[in-house]
């Protein structure tokens, strides 16, 4: 379903100043076969002592939304300091910002390659959406492949996906963009 990319186990074996591209690369590679990204490892740790981040820190967050992650895991160690909330709503703020668009990024995610009917209908249930100013995109999903290939495309809507497993649901819950519904009872289709 995903992968989760430690930075720090990344540089107990490899060289520190390539540790940034192998994460885009990974990022980008993931997002290209519509998988879950967590980038992983002391993002905001100094913040278990200090009430303000480094700037590194902030950076490392941004960067790792414009690569595409879905999510970021901010240090263990925060938790057991007392700047916990700060450290979460500098982690939100910075998310919210750089998906609002409030910061200019100077690269943009190339178009995908479509390879197979499943992501041709998907891309253009996206591109439909985009083209009619649609408020939102509905998918069934059973497993949650429908909705996480949409949300693959990053679009600027939300996606509703509609499902009769509450695994699914739960799954679903962590993809940027989608907000899962758990359906009573299996339509008849």
């Amino acid at each position: 379903q995903g992968l989760m990319i430690s930075r720090r186990d990344l540089s107990l074996t490899l060289e520190p100043e390539t540790i940034p591209m192998i994460c885009k690369e990974v990022t980008q590679e993931a997002n290209k076969h519509a998988k879950l990204v967590f980038i992983a490892s002391h993002l905001l740790s100094s913040m278990k002592l200090h009430p303000t981040p480094t700037r590194a820190e902030v950076s490392d967050i941004a960067n790792a939304v414009i690569d595409g992650a879905d999510a970021v895991v901010m240090s263990e160690g925060i938790s057991k300091g007392s700047h916990l909330n700060r450290a979460l709503e500098v982690c939100s703020n910075t998310v919210r910002s750089i998906e609002k668009g409030d910061v200019k990024i100077n690269w943009s995610k190339p178009p995908m390659a479509i390879q197979n009917e499943f992501e041709a209908v998907t891309y253009h249930a996206y591109k439909t959406a985009e083209r009619l100013n649609a408020k939102a995109i509905v998918c069934l999903t059973k497993g949650g492949n429908t909705a996480l290939q949409v949300a693959s495309y990053r679009p600027p809507i939300p996606i509703v996906a509609l499902t009769f497993s509450s695994d699914t649901k739960r799954f679903l819950k962590m993809v940027r963009g989608v907000f899962p519904i758990l359906l009573e009872e299996v339509p008849k289709l």
